[in-house]
């Protein structure tokens, strides 16, 4: 494999194979429909990486590191936006709060939640419940993965 199509960020371990395509499971969506991504990740390397993927396979893709800009930016445009990919830990605002003022402005948003790190039952027992999501994925995932995943959702709209 060609090593500079491989992107890693060490302080997360995402690894993604950012030539990978699915091209097949994206024929399965609506094709008269683009379909629109807010990527929220406080790990610019990841949300350049999700970004380049989702476009390079025919999504509308916006990436924000910052989670009160992406909230903002969501709040404006709520009926633009076809599902949410966020990253549970950050500064500010953690995935989970925004996830909820998310849905606050758009009940029926379609979210994914990422973590690198280790959710412990009791966390999730808590949080779940109150926090609507559709899928929660660990980091490392490839970008095929994440893909398969974001498929998945939009196909169950």
């Amino acid at each position: 494999m060609n090593k500079g199509n491989r992107a890693r960020t060490n302080r997360l371990n995402i690894t993604s194979d950012i030539t990978s395509d699915i091209t097949s499971d994206m024929r399965k969506l609506d094709s008269a429909t683009k379909k629109t991504i807010l990527v929220v990740d406080d790990d610019p390397d990841i949300t350049t990486v999700i970004k380049f993927w989702l476009q390079k396979n025919g999504f509308v893709a916006y990436e924000f590191t910052d989670p009160v800009l992406a909230l903002e930016f969501f709040s404006n445009n709520p009926e633009d936006i076809d599902l949410v990919v966020c990253d549970i830990r950050m500064p500010q605002i953690n995935g989970y709060e925004l996830v909820t003022k998310i849905k606050a402005v758009q009940s029926e948003i379609k979210v994914i939640l990422m973590s690198a790190f280790e959710i412990k039952k009791e966390e999730l027992l808590k949080v779940l419940p109150s926090v609507k999501i559709d899928i929660l994925v660990s980091k490392p995932i490839s970008m095929k993965r994440l893909g398969e995943k974001i498929i998945h959702v939009l196909k169950n709209e």
